[in-house]
Order: C-alpha cells, then structure tokens, then sequence
C-alpha cells in the first residue's frame, strides 16, 4: 500500500450527495485511506447512510451536537490520530477523481524534505453542477498560492483540496482556550497559521476535485456586479473581522512566528492605535489582495478602521 492518509469529513443533513463522496474518496488509487467523520446534528438520512459505511475498517462515524463547520472540522483535526502520514479535509458534496491524493502526495513530496515539516498543500478545483457537469464559471482559480499578507484579508484557497502533515496538525490542535469566535473558518484558520508560522504552500494549478455547485453552496459559481462587489465589501461594514483574526493568530502563535510575518501582524494589530499606524496599514505593499478594486476597498476599510 501506499501513504496513509486519515481523510476528515465533517456532515450535515449532506443525504443527497454523501454517498458518492464518500465513494469517490474510499475509491484513491496508491493511497491507504482512512475516513474519519463527525456527523454534526443531521436531521435528515444523513446518519443512515453513514452507519452502512461505519462497518467498514476505514471508516469512523462520530455522532455529535450541531457545532457549526467550523468547530466540527477542529473538533476532527483533535480527535485524528498522529500516525498517518498525511491529513486531508472534504466536503460532503464533491467528487474526488481517483488520483487526487496520489497528485497532492507527489507534489508535495517533490518539494519538501521531510513529512515532519510544516507544510499545507491546495489546488484549484472544477467546477460542476449538481449532475458534476462541467461550468464555464471559475470558482477559487488562481495561477500561485497567495502570501501571507494576501491570507490575511482572504482565503481564496480551497478548503476541500487542502492536504497537509503532521507539524501543521499539531500547531492547529495546539491552542486549548482558543476563542473560535475570534478566528475565520477553519480552512482560512489553517492556511494563516502554516503561514505564519513559516510553513510551505504547495500549489497546484490542475484540479482533482469536482466542486459541486447546488442550491445549497452556490457560492463558488455566483456573479457579482461592480455595485454588489462594493456593497458587500468591508468598506460597508462595521465590523473589523480581519484585526480580531490577526489579533488572535498574534496571541496565540506569536512565539512560533518569523520576524517578518510579526512585523506584518503588528501592523495590523496595532493600526487603531493612532493615525499615523493607520496610514501606515494603509499603504503597506504587502498587506493588500490582487484585484484593483479589492485594494480600493482594502485602503479606504483601513482608513475607516472597519479592516
């Protein structure tokens, strides 16, 4: 057999799609799949369907209280073992082709020394409808993996392709009273602290994954006018979500941290204190994302202390 790979799915009232996921995932080429899951309070067939594959030696059902996305995917990156090799996140509703993990291992194996490092990688998906015919629409598509300073105003990678070692699961299990309340979703959690932390990011351009789009995720697929991209930036909202995330990340990781990524944290961290740190987040070149009208609203959300 091949790499072992502990594969964390977290469900909910997922019925429709779940069982060719989860096909799909049992189905890896080259691989030794192991499928560890928390079903999160479904109230559909959800845990029905789950139960049938509970009988297999691969697969670990674990029934809970409604969560959220969030806290359930945490709650299964404590609860995994530190034995495998690699730990890899999916969705309920996708469909894997049946080299996504032999690809993502082979990438990542080309680039880093050693399984111990600290590493995350993503890659682009395919997106499809509800039959997993192909759209024309791009969902998370990009042509490199985004920088620190990009990960801190958004995550654009996919948390369904994520695969990563056993480093980055430690430092993300490691904090004990970590206010969830004040971290992003999991997936942009992760990928901000392999970041800045100093770990890799492996990317890859090609997608083996078909990200399903349905009525009830249709936001890989969704078009935005220039008025609504506006509306919905951070320049309309009161909140400041991307200062309390980089306040926890700094509070809860700070010792591990570069310099360099300090320093771009204490940016973020202490620009309220006066005008002039303000302006200062303000310009800074590597705190922006790559859209022009992105920084646009990144400057003016600065300016107005709602970043």
């Amino acid at each position: 057999m091949g790499r072992k790979v502990c594969v964390l799915m977290s469900t909910y009232n997922g019925e429709k799609y779940l069982k060719e996921q989860i096909d799909s995932i049992l189905n890896q080429i080259e691989v030794e799949i192991y499928l560890l899951i928390r079903d999160d309070g479904s109230k559909d067939s959800t845990v029905e369907i789950l139960d049938k594959y509970n009988k297999l030696e691969n697969v670990t059902v674990i029934k809970g209280e409604n969560l959220g996305a969030k806290k359930s995917f945490l709650t299964l990156i404590s609860m995994a073992p530190d034995y495998f090799d690699y730990y890899a996140l999916s969705d309920q509703d996708d469909y894997w082709l049946e080299d996504k993990m032999i690809s993502a291992i082979s990438h990542i194996e080309g680039e880093v020394k050693s399984l111990e490092d600290n590493f995350l990688y993503y890659s682009n998906t395919c997106l499809v409808d509800k039959d997993l015919f192909p759209l024309n629409e791009i969902g998370f598509n990009v042509d490199r993996p985004y920088s620190f300073g990009e990960i801190l105003i958004r995550n654009c990678a996919s948390g369904c392709t994520y695969v990563f070692g056993k480093k980055l699961k430690g430092l993300v299990k490691a904090p004990q009273d970590l206010n969830l309340e004040n971290i992003p979703m999991h997936d942009h959690w992760i990928n901000m602290i392999c970041l800045a932390t100093g770990g890799k990011i492996i990317f890859e351009k090609k997608s083996h994954i078909l990200y399903r789009q349905h009525g009830g995720n249709l936001v890989g697929s969704q078009k935005n006018s220039f008025l609504k991209k506006v509306l919905k930036s951070s320049l309309f909202k009161k909140t400041d979500n991307r200062y309390v995330h980089a306040r926890s990340l700094l509070a809860n990781y700070e010792d591990l941290m570069t310099d360099c990524n300090k320093e771009t944290l204490y940016k973020v961290t202490n620009y309220k204190d006066n005008y002039l740190k303000t302006m200062i987040l303000a310009v800074d070149r590597f705190i922006k994302p790559r859209a022009f009208l992105s920084r646009c609203m990144i400057f003016l959300s600065v300016l107005r202390r709602s970043f």
